[in-house]
């Protein structure tokens, strides 16, 4: 958030499994400054889970998780983790301010994909 790129220096940008960590209207405006015009932003984020949709598609997720952890070879995080604390619908309102068109996604396992073009002119 703070390391001195200069404005419009990066054609991409992609943040997996980051933005929960971060204040999400500085890090969408951060991220937009960074874009070239024309550049892309690409997001697979989590979410806090709160309504019923957001729960079907938990209660959906959950034995995919599971199969994955029996069947691939799974090893725990040593990264710092962090639950979520904004819900799709906070992200979803703050990409529609901070980057008008962008378009949000539901994913299962508890994350969304969020896709975005900086307008060329």
């Amino acid at each position: 958030m703070s390391y001195g790129f200069g404005p419009a220096s990066f054609d991409f940008i992609a943040s997996i499994a980051t933005l929960h960590h971060l204040p999400l209207d500085p890090a969408l405006e951060r991220f937009k400054q960074l874009l070239r015009p024309g550049g892309v932003l690409s997001v697979i984020g989590l979410y806090r889970i709160r309504t019923f949709a957001d729960l079907s598609y938990a209660c959906a997720a959950m034995p995919v998780s599971w199969w994955f952890r029996w069947t691939k070879n799974y090893q725990e995080v040593a990264a710092p983790m962090r639950e979520p604390d904004k819900t799709l619908a906070d992200v979803t309102a703050c990409a529609a301010r901070v980057l008008p068109g962008a378009s949000i996604r539901r994913r299962l396992l508890f994350r969304y994909s969020l896709v975005w073009q900086k307008p060329s002119g």
